[in-house]
């Protein structure tokens, strides 16, 4: 969990820059998203620290996982990818 919150953290920063280089138009709602994810991420890893691991908490952290995957890569990582690939970013 500490590695995913940082790799998170490490790439939402990296993500965000290259929203903001280029004007990106829905960079505050998408910014939103990842603090919610952050948010959620945060949440898991205390619960996996003050509960410890169980078969609930490592099913409830890959339903999380996938579907934020899954659901922002296809929706919402799309539409950056489709803005910036007709500028120089």
């Amino acid at each position: 969990m500490d590695f995913l919150r940082q790799y998170t953290l490490t790439h939402f920063l990296h993500e965000e820059a290259l929203q903001v280089d280029c004007g990106y138009p829905d960079y505050p709602r998408h910014k939103q998203l990842h603090e919610a994810f952050l948010k959620t991420v945060e949440d898991l890893s205390h619960r996996l620290y003050t509960q410890g691991p169980t078969t609930e908490l490592a099913s409830e952290i890959s339903i999380q996982l996938a579907g934020w995957l899954l659901h922002h890569i296809k929706t919402e990582d799309v539409k950056v990818t489709r803005h910036s690939q007709h500028l120089t970013c």
